[in-house]
This record gives C-alpha cells, structure tokens and sequence, in this order.
C-alpha cells in the first residue's frame, strides 16, 4: 500500500523514538518486499498501513511482517545433502546483519556507544568519535549471494560453497492492530553445548537472544542488539576475533556499523545468561545495559549503548560457513529457558527454517521456554544388556520413587527426553539381577553403581554427555539430576569392594531411567 507520511519524528542516527504515522488512504497497493540473505538469513520484510476513514485523516500506525525465503522445503533433507547459501561482500567491507560493512566501521572490546554522538569508549579507557559515513547509514554495497543444493563431500569446504544464515529463530514483536507497544528489558538461559564434530570447515555458530527496533529487519534503519554465544573464527562476521572454541559476547549492530563487547571464554556445559535492559538518557533517548555473564563460572561481557526503542525479540540459531551437517553442535538442540520479556508476555512465532540437515526445528513451551533443535548424529548401536545399579537404588517411576528389585517388566518408569528437556513414560522391558563384587559410590552414596558399561549423563569443561565408565568420573565434574533440571557438582568417587547385588535396568524407548534423581542409560 502506498501511504504519504505527513510528519515523522524519527531521524536515522539521531532521535530515538517513532511517533505514528498519520496515513491518508490511495487506491493503489503496492507491496513493498526486501530481500536480504545474511546475517538475518534470507526473510521478506513487508511493510503495512491501516487504511484511514474516508474524507478524514486518521492516527495510525505501521507494523512490519517478517517472512522466511527458504531456500529448500520444510522436509529434512538427507544428511549428505545440504541447502548451500553463501553472501560474499566487496573488498573492504565486512559482511553483517543483511548488509556489508565498511571495514573501518567494525570497532570490538567496546564498553560503551552513544549512536546520537558517535562517542566510542573502548574497555581500556580510550575514546573515539567514530567515523560519520558509519552514522550516516548511507551504504549501497551489496553482497554478492549464491544458492542452491549441493552433495556434500569430505572435501566440500573447499568446493561448494557455506551456509549463511538465521537457520531457525522464534520472534516475538509487541505489536497489534492499534500499534506496537515499546519493550523494556529481555533475558533468559541456555547452555554451552557440546563443540561441533567436525571442527576444521571454519564454521562459525552464534546462539543468542536479541531485540530489535520498530525497523526490524529493514537493511536500512533496522537496529539489533544481542547477547551472543558464538563458535568459531568469524571469518565471514568480523566483528569479533574468535576461534575453535566457544564464547560470550554483546553486539550492536545497526545499518553501516557494528560494535562488540570484550569475547569471553567459556566452557562446553556452562550456564550462559544474558540481560538487555532500558534506562532513560534523557527525552527520547534510552541507553541499554547489555550483560552475557556465564553463571557457572563468573565470567562476564558487559556494554552499555545509547539505542532505540525496540520492539521485538528473537531467539536464533544463526551460522556461518557450514558445509557439513557435523559442523553444528554436538548436542543436538539447545534450551533457552527462563526467558522474560520486559513490557510483554511473548507469544511466541516460528519462523520458517532453512533445513539443510535432519531434524531442525523449532518448538516454544509457554512464554519462557523455547528450543531450537538441530542435527543431532545417530549414537552407535550399543551392546545388549542394561544399567546396573546396587539393590536399594530408588527409581521413578509413575507413581514415584521404589527400590529397583521390586520393579516388574511392563510397569511404567520415567526417562527424560533430552531433546524437549521434559521427563518421559517408558515401559520396563527387564529388571535382571546379578552379583558385582566392584562398585562405585558417587558423592556419599548418592549413587552406586558398577564401575563399567554404566552409562551416566555427565558433564566436564569439555563435555556434555554419557560416561560409559563410572570408574572414570572424578571431583568437580558434574551429573545431571533430571528432577530438579540441574547439574550437581560431583564431590567424592569411591571404589566399593564387596560382593552386592545389582539389577539391569532396560527400558523401551530411549532406554534410559531415573535413579534417586540422576540420569542413567543402558550399557
């Protein structure tokens, strides 16, 4: 629809607030479509005004729709076969959010940004006034994209070209039909997954919360701000230095500049939180406290940024130059919980995913949970037989806890499915007893166990997943109570002698159990 803005107070660069639009109605609709492949990986932005009564000028507002261009259909593909989407820019310009940027307008290890001023101050204390053109936003570099869909071989990183791309997202925008209301704040959790499988494509991966402003996704005056967990060199998003491990950074990234907070280290299994919260500067100014903190150790990245309102939220899986369905995290899906959003409660809408291996999805739970799931590689089939853990070891089932021995196949236990973060009902397919004369006892008899072919959910500084052996746990790794959906620290590991009975516990289904809190699985 073509619309005639009569006054607007917002000014790109300057002034930080939206005032309506006031529309007068034409007889003609156009549909205004803009296309962008990287960073905000290939949506349509179209923009849409309320009609205004006849003979009369009427206040209203605009709100802006987000699509997905996917480059392949929502069916998994086959492992070895990927949707190939690549964004290169001219020389001289880095590639960012749905635009190439001025190589001279990337500035990292930022504490603090004024967008009205261009004032920069750097973590070491130093100060700049950035470059005008990069406040300006007048930038027609263009990248160059390619796509298709291409086999996969071993030596496909230097043959075909990567994924680019928001992969899968959930949004939420704070708009209806009588305008969009302002957001103050957004947070939420989630875990470092396992590291990739395949470590040497060069692959960038960047799980993160964000809020964007009214624009949203429009390359021209659309803003985003971000808590960032990120993988990977970011040869293609040279914002930030990083490399083959993962770490914590914020982002503001606007139309011809992009500003990056100190990366932080952290470790496979910790705790990530991230906070984006509003304060007033003055009128029509706002400067958001932005925080990535990893809750496990203390580590943190912090930045303060004189921003626009926004108005909507994301939660996105978004990667770089993956060639290979391996490439992405070991784990298979991520969380984000507790997430809260500060001026609405977030019902949240799935954006459509560009599937370039099995079993990506997304899926919300409510307002504070949301997890997006990707290719997670098939275990190995394991050996026959089931857990072994000592007589008198409580298990849940669904009527609660009971000692193992009394367990009868075909009564119902609880598993925990590690994709949806959410406990299971399985049928006991057997219970069989033997005698062991070794034994494990984990932090005071918390549990005991055999010392081999016991598989326990465990994580370390590099690992998140089965331990076969018990016998290899050790003190300050941690194991996974799937009651109370949190690691416990794991304080003492003692070997047992003495000659005990123990029972092998399989289950149908994803054939693990719950023993007096603690995720098992079978040998």
């Amino acid at each position: 629809m073509d619309v005639k803005p009569l006054k607007i107070n917002w000014i790109p660069g300057k002034n930080k607030e939206l005032s309506l639009f006031l529309l007068l109605a034409r007889k003609r609709r156009r549909e205004v479509d803009s296309r962008s492949t990287l960073r905000w990986g290939a949506r349509a932005i179209r923009s849409v005004g309320l009609i205004a009564l006849v003979g009369v000028v009427v206040l209203a507002s605009m709100g802006i729709a987000l699509a997905h261009e996917v480059s392949s259909s929502n069916s998994p593909q086959s492992p070895t076969r990927m949707s190939q989407i690549v964004t290169t820019c001219p020389t001289g310009y880095a590639s960012a959010i749905s635009r190439c940027v001025p190589r001279e307008c990337v500035f990292r290890s930022a504490s603090q940004f004024d967008e009205n001023t261009g004032d920069l101050t750097f973590n070491n204390g130093t100060r700049i006034v950035i470059p005008a053109h990069c406040l300006n936003g007048h930038n027609d570099a263009k990248g160059t994209t390619i796509s298709s869909t291409l086999p996969v071989s071993p030596s496909a990183a230097s043959v075909y070209p990567a994924t680019t791309a928001w992969i899968e997202d959930t949004k939420y925008a704070n708009c209806g039909w009588s305008g969009c209301s302002q957001l103050t704040s957004f947070s939420g959790n989630w875990p470092v997954p396992n590291n990739p499988a395949t470590t040497t494509d060069g692959q960038s991966i960047y799980l993160f919360i964000g809020m964007t402003n009214w624009w949203d996704a429009n390359p021209t005056y659309g803003q985003l701000i971000q808590n960032v967990l990120q993988w990977g060199p970011v040869n293609a998003y040279s914002c930030v230095n990083g490399g083959s491990y993962w770490g914590i950074a914020n982002y503001y990234v606007g139309n011809n500049w992009c500003v990056v907070s100190d990366l932080k280290q952290v470790n496979v299994g910790d705790v990530i939180g991230g906070l984006m919260g509003k304060t007033s500067c003055g009128n029509n100014c706002y400067y958001w406290y932005m925080s990535t903190t990893d809750q496990t150790t203390g580590a943190g990245s912090f930045m303060n940024v004189a921003a626009p309102t926004m108005y909507n939220v994301y939660v996105t899986l978004e990667v770089h130059n993956v060639v290979q369905c391996s490439d992405y995290p070991a784990s298979g899906s991520t969380n984000f919980y507790n997430l809260n959003v500060g001026g609405g409660t977030p019902g949240w809408g799935n954006q459509g995913p560009i599937n370039d291996c099995p079993d990506e999805s997304v899926a919300a739970y409510g307002s504070s949970l949301v997890i997006l799931n990707y290719y997670y590689p098939p275990p190995p089939p394991p050996p026959p037989g089931g857990g072994c853990v000592a007589q008198g070891t409580p298990i849940l089932t669904n009527h609660g806890y009971v000692p193992v021995q009394t367990l009868k196949p075909g009564e119902i236990v609880l598993g925990f499915d590690l994709r949806n973060g959410q406990t299971m009902s399985l049928r006991l397919v057997s219970n069989t007893m033997t005698w062991e004369n070794s034994l494990i006892r984990i932090n005071d008899g918390a549990l005991l166990l055999t010392a081999t072919n016991q598989p326990i959910y465990t994580r370390n500084s590099t690992y998140i997943g089965w331990v076969r052996d018990p016998q290899n746990l050790k003190v300050g790794e941690s194991i996974y109570d799937a009651v109370n959906h949190q690691w416990v620290p794991i304080y003492s590991v003692e070997n047992v002698y003495d000659r005990t009975r123990v029972y092998d516990v399989v289950t149908a289904g994803p054939n693990n159990f719950i023993a007096n809190g603690y995720l098992l699985d079978y040998k």
